[in-house]
């Protein structure tokens, strides 16, 4: 981003009381590799974290699906990541895996959904990878995990082996960390993924995801500014991780500064104190609302107070992750 520079604009802030929304399910944009909530302008730190979470598992013990019985298989406790709420989920039997239709073989998904463990059938037939073709791994439930694979063969016993349990084959199971966010655009209300993950669900879709945070849809203007300027440090991370469990709170890159002057009679809605976490909207253009610069900052001032002339505060602004363009 190039350094912006003006003599006159106006700023805003953010009003209201800061309260967490419900983990709300986000659209995925599978060609751009993002996830979007839908608005824009959440904050992102450590009192007022994003939190995403894929739909998937996130912990398992060893050796977690094993056989059990006739056309059966036993699958051990687990925490999942479901509809945006985290449940830990009892030891359950999974029946009726029976073998392929000669000649062939049948694959069966296990997954869980809301009401439970349970598995998705197949059709038998000779092998393919292909999803949803005869002989393959059927598509699973829109909102559903996949935990697991059974295949079968048509000349397989009733009793099933290890073998025929596989965590691995075709798209595998899926984990609610894997992939994980490269970076949030939270004043997007955004996620930005390097890799998509697997389009296992009905329509050929990735797993749903959902975001927490705190959001605000209403500002005050607090006043005309003067000497403004928005420059890139250029020292920006090129990377963020958040990888290391289901949710993060990162607050992302960090190498815009923004500065401005004001006069105090404009500048009175203002506490004078460090202020943190904070939105503030930049209109480069006085005569035209419909384009802005948007960012989460913390401000900073050093007021000048002569007796004999105007009272002058001198702005910085601390600003977490991208300032953002938007055009309403």
């Amino acid at each position: 981003m190039a350094a912006l520079t003006g003599r006159k604009a106006t700023v805003h802030q953010i009003v209201g009381t800061a309260s967490a929304s419900a983990y709300t399910k986000m659209t995925w944009n599978t060609t751009a590799k993002t996830a979007s909530v839908g608005s824009n302008f959440w904050l992102n730190s450590d009192e007022y974290p994003v939190l995403l979470r894929l739909n998937g598992v996130v912990s398992v013990t060893k050796n977690w699906i094993v056989p059990t019985g006739s056309n059966s298989v036993q699958v051990k406790g687990f925490t999942v990541n479901l509809a945006g709420t985290q449940t830990t989920v009892a030891s359950a039997t999974v029946a009726s895996l029976a073998v392929a239709t000669a000649p062939g073989r049948i694959v069966y998904s296990i997954i869980y959904t809301s009401g439970g463990v349970s598995a998705v059938a197949g059709t038998s037939g000779t092998a393919t990878a292909t999803r949803g073709s005869v002989g393959g791994p059927g598509f699973v439930a829109t909102n559903a995990v996949l935990l697991g694979y059974v295949t079968r063969a048509s000349s397989g016993a009733a009793s099933i082996t290890t073998a025929e349990i596989t965590l691995t084959s075709f798209d595998g199971t899926e984990w609610t960390n894997s992939p994980g966010p490269f970076e949030l655009r939270p004043m997007k209300g955004r996620a930005d993924f390097d890799e998509m993950p697997a389009s296992i669900h009905t329509g050929t879709l990735p797993p749903n995801i959902y975001w927490q945070g705190y959001n605000w849809s209403a500002f005050s203007r607090i006043g005309e500014i003067v000497d403004w300027k928005v420059s890139d440090a250029n020292n920006r991370e090129e990377t963020t991780t958040q990888n290391s469990g289901a949710d993060t709170s990162d607050t992302g890159r960090i190498g815009y500064s923004l500065s401005w002057s004001q006069y105090i009679p404009e500048a009175a809605a203002l506490d004078f104190a460090v202020k943190q976490d904070i939105i503030v909207k930049l209109y480069p253009d006085r005569t035209s609302t419909s384009t802005y610069w948007a960012c989460q900052a913390g401000l900073g001032h050093d007021m000048d107070l002569p007796q004999a002339d105007k009272q002058k505060d001198s702005v910085t602004a601390a600003v977490s992750g991208y300032i953002e363009k938007f055009t309403s």
